[in-house]
């Protein structure tokens, strides 16, 4: 049989495999790829090869991976997916990154077994998610970063469209269905957001009523995480083990993990991620997370003398600002 005939097998078996019962392959393959019904059909019958951006795509969607449709074997080769923003379709591309997460997260919820696993040295988007002001501000930081003009909008006039509002609230639902999550966290992992707080204030792009309501939505997540490190519950999710490392992390380190696959990623540049489902690189993502809780101590429903003293410290820290920064 010809290679190509083996990547096409592999291929609609996979997506097969990978879909929910009820759905209708066809229905799901032109939704994918945004093309008509002939032209799937096309795809199916194996007279029109898919391509590997649509290959991609697929993958993407039903949350399969790439290498075990193109064949990779060797350790020392894995398919990563570079998620870097173009700078004059940020929001767009922005909203299609969260629709095929909030889909990832969908199909963890589906699984019998999901987990996500995360070692941060920064705090998390998603997290911040529940708090309109500090979410604002962290996607302002990015646009803000990534312009090259040296006109800068005020906090005031950055609004989050609607459409990414929309899409914020499904993924805050979908990814309250997974049954556990493990975080390690670095010892001063609030306090970069706490110095961004501070630089853009400093600059005047917030009014004082502005800095204040993000002051005080910062405390309230400080309080929340605090809340859910004694409860062991975040928000549905009623398996939530906090961990406060004692050693620097070098970067922030995510996997995700269920019955039917895995996703190991890394963030970079900000609001931009490098992923894999190699299977050997989600296994390195794994094991390193969690080796990582032999130098952290358990804050989950234990640790209370180290609890009390981390939050207090976060929360001083955040009542302390501006003056963090000269």
């Amino acid at each position: 049989m010809k290679e190509s005939n083996k990547l096409h097998e592999r291929l609609i078996s996979t997506i097969k495999k990978s879909m929910s019962d009820g759905d209708i392959l066809v229905n799901e393959l032109m939704d994918a790829l945004c093309i008509g019904k002939e032209a799937v059909y096309r795809r199916l019958r194996g007279e029109v090869a898919f391509t590997f951006d649509e290959i991609a795509a697929l993958s993407r969607k039903f949350g399969f991976s790439l290498d075990s449709v193109v064949g990779v074997e060797s350790q020392a080769e894995a398919i990563f997916d570079l998620r870097i923003f173009d700078p004059d379709f940020q929001i767009e591309d922005y909203c299609h990154k969260m629709i095929e997460y909030t889909n990832i997260f969908r199909k963890l919820s589906m699984s019998s077994y999901s987990v996500l696993r995360m070692a941060l040295n920064a705090l998390p988007f998603p997290a911040l998610l529940p708090y309109h002001n500090l979410t604002k501000l962290r996607l302002y930081r990015w646009i803000y970063q990534s312009q090259k003009s040296l006109y800068y909008k005020s906090f005031s006039e950055f609004e989050i469209p609607d459409k990414i509002l929309d899409i914020h609230k499904l993924y805050i639902k979908e990814m309250r269905q997974i049954q556990r999550i493990v975080i390690v966290m670095d010892h001063s992992v609030f306090l970069s957001f706490i110095k961004e707080i501070s630089y853009f204030y400093k600059l005047n792009l917030f009014t004082q009523d502005e800095f204040d309501e993000i002051k005080s939505e910062l405390l309230a997540f400080v309080n929340d995480l605090e809340e859910t490190s004694l409860s062991g519950r975040y928000n549905g999710v009623n398996d939530v083990q906090i961990y406060i490392s004692d050693i620097s992390l070098d970067s922030s380190y995510v996997h995700y993990e269920c019955n039917e696959f895995e996703v190991a990623l890394l963030r970079l540049y900000s609001m931009n991620t490098i992923e894999s489902q190699n299977e050997e690189i989600c296994r390195v993502q794994k094991e390193w997370i969690e080796s990582l809780k032999r130098y952290s101590t358990l804050i989950t429903q234990s640790g209370e003398r180290q609890r009390h003293s981390y939050f207090t410290k976060q929360r001083e820290a955040v009542r302390s600002l501006p003056s963090l920064i000269s």
